[in-house]
């Protein structure tokens, strides 16, 4: 959110400054909305130039970054991937990385395989393959 000439301490239309004050932070801190401050359409529009650069060098160099938690260690990455699978929580994450043994086997199982692994099921077992999906099953729905 671009705010653009409001001097901070000053009162608008007849809003206190805390207001304004607890306003602005509500859009950040509850709707995570940024919001940029500046003196006037010149700032603004130099403001806007560089966010437009620095998001176009992160895409180019980065690709796109998940945000939010990133597990540290294998089996704690391994186990939040599969959690991310239709009907998996944490203990039939754990179920199948100790029969199939990594992140990759489970998603190359086929239903029969995944069925057999304890506290699954078929109906998850196939929830699963469809969501790992054969090569270019899910292309159009995306």
């Amino acid at each position: 959110m671009l705010l653009e000439g409001l001097a901070w301490g000053q009162e608008t239309a007849g809003v206190s400054w805390p207001a304004l004050r607890g306003a602005m932070i509500s859009v950040t801190a509850v709707f995570g909305l940024p919001i940029i401050s500046s003196s006037g359409p010149e700032e603004s529009a130099e403001l806007v130039a560089i966010a437009a650069r620095q998001i176009s060098a992160a895409a180019r160099e980065d690709g796109y970054v998940r945000p939010g938690y990133r597990p540290k260690g294998w089996r704690k990455r391994a186990l939040y991937l599969l959690e991310g699978l239709p009907g998996v929580g944490p203990k039939r994450a754990s179920a199948l990385l100790a029969v199939c043994g990594s992140v990759r086997a489970v998603f190359t199982a086929d239903e029969a395989t995944l069925a057999a692994v304890p506290g699954l099921g078929r109906s998850v077992a196939g929830a699963i393959v469809k969501a790992v999906g054969e090569e270019g099953a899910g292309a159009a729905a995306d």
